[in-house]
């Protein structure tokens, strides 16, 4: 479904891609804080749950890192007092005035949905970081588009992680010593994203100096 995507950002589909919202957030219950998602000591919080999706998904589909990036979390706000962002609101500025509003977190339910507005239309992604269904907006029309992951076991749903083991493996196969459609770089880039807004935060996590 990201390769559809990438071959709908052009005037035979929704033309240049202005704009984007993403959002995916979930709310864990109390009894979690000892555990990741909400532990300080293990990096919790949803910038890096949930957040790197958020970031990743721009990337992936306009290409390039942004030119400016900042935003609010909300942090030891509720009855737990967690040292984490349960949730987060950023927006990214890319060079050619593309601009992108995002949210993560792990305390708050929300719809993990991501929105792509070009200059002649739109695409709903539902699901983005696993899609498998697209709606797309032109000309007043809406056009579904849908390819569902593969179920390999029977009685056991299947998200579509077995691409990424297929292409782990492919690139082992090969000698290959990175992936050539995620690369160090842009791996780090997400870091490097993640990094500063967590500095605009005063996101530091216990171990780190």
């Amino acid at each position: 479904m990201m390769n559809k995507i990438k071959l709908l950002l052009n005037d035979e589909g929704i033309g240049e891609v202005r704009a984007m919202n993403i959002a995916f957030s979930f709310r864990l219950p109390g009894e979690f804080r000892d555990q990741r998602w909400m532990n300080p000591e293990l990096a919790g919080g949803g910038l890096l749950d949930t957040g790197i999706y958020n970031l990743h998904f721009a990337e992936a589909v306009l290409g390039k890192n942004p030119v400016a990036l900042t935003g609010f979390a909300t942090i030891d706000s509720d009855e737990y007092h967690i040292q984490v962002d349960e949730q987060a609101s950023y927006i990214a500025k890319y060079d050619k005035g593309e601009l992108v509003v995002m949210s993560s977190g792990v305390r708050t339910d929300m719809r993990d949905i991501a929105m792509i507005y070009g200059t002649q239309g739109y695409i709903e992604v539902p699901s983005f970081w696993k899609p498998t269904l697209i709606h797309v907006m032109k000309d007043g029309n809406i056009t579904t588009y849908e390819e569902k992951a593969p179920q390999s076991v029977e009685g056991i749903h299947d998200d579509g992680f077995q691409y990424e083991i297929a292409h782990v493996n492919e690139c082992l196969r090969g000698n290959l010593k990175e992936s050539p459609i995620m690369t160090w770089e842009q791996s780090l880039s997400i870091m490097r994203q993640c990094d500063e807004l967590r500095r605009q935060w005063g996101l530091k996590y216990p171990f780190e100096d």
